[in-house]
């Protein structure tokens, strides 16, 4: 969906809004990221929900300490699924852990394998593309040292990172409790939200090809095409 040129961001994210509820709202277990961009289509999206049908809202990743309602994916996903009648799962646990250990004692925990059990049902998954680097930033340091640097990284989604040819970056210290990439691809939907990317941070997404659907903005898309 190419949004055509408005004259503010609100305005972007009203189409959007308008889009994702006929992507959205009629799949039965739906799937939500993180981002700024998203917390606010979200919000507009609720909006939307005039009739209560049966499924799930599953946040995609961990709580993270920023101050943005749209990185606080549990409460998205009960914002959500409270709106148009649906049954909201938690993840409750940090999606950057200290350890590999800790992450494993998180997995083993009830709510997370009923969480994970329900990542393999998945109708659909809404997704914010990122550029990287950008603000806030998601523990990269810790979790990569250099090699995103190195190894030019572009953009993220999921806090999964990857280099314009669409190949993904692993770090030593990346712990990230997520629904792991190769559940991912086997969601028949997945929407990037890619209002605020650069054209290089959405190629080399489109490049990784697990997305099925695309949001930008027209002036990008061109930016994109004329590359």
């Amino acid at each position: 969906m190419v949004l055509p040129v408005q004259d503010s961001i609100e305005e972007n994210l009203k189409a959007a809004a308008d889009y994702l509820s006929g992507e959205l709202l009629y799949e039965r277990n739906l799937g939500l990221g993180w981002g700024y961009l998203l917390g606010e289509s979200i919000s507009l999206l609720t909006q939307q929900c005039n009739r209560r049908q049966p499924g799930a809202v599953l946040p995609l990743i961990g709580k993270a300490h920023i101050p943005n309602k749209g990185y606080r994916v549990d409460e998205l996903a009960e914002t959500l699924a409270s709106a148009c009648g649906r049954h909201a799962y938690r993840l409750a646990v940090p999606a950057f852990p200290d350890s590999l250990e800790e992450r494993q004692q998180f997995e083993t925990t009830e709510a997370f394998l009923e969480l994970d059990a329900m990542w393999q049902k998945l109708d659909a998954a809404l997704v914010e593309i990122r550029d990287f680097p950008s603000v806030p930033d998601e523990a990269t340091a810790t979790r990569f040292g250099d090699s995103l640097k190195r190894q030019r990284a572009v953009g993220s989604f999921l806090s999964y990172y990857y280099n314009e040819r669409g190949e993904f970056i692993s770090g030593e210290n990346d712990f990230a409790v997520r629904i792991p990439l190769g559940t991912l691809r086997h969601c028949p939907k997945i929407i990037g939200l890619a209002l605020g990317a650069a054209p290089n941070a959405i190629t080399g997404a489109l490049k990784t090809g697990l997305f099925t659907h695309l949001l930008v903005t027209e002036s990008t898309a061109r930016k994109i095409l004329e590359k």
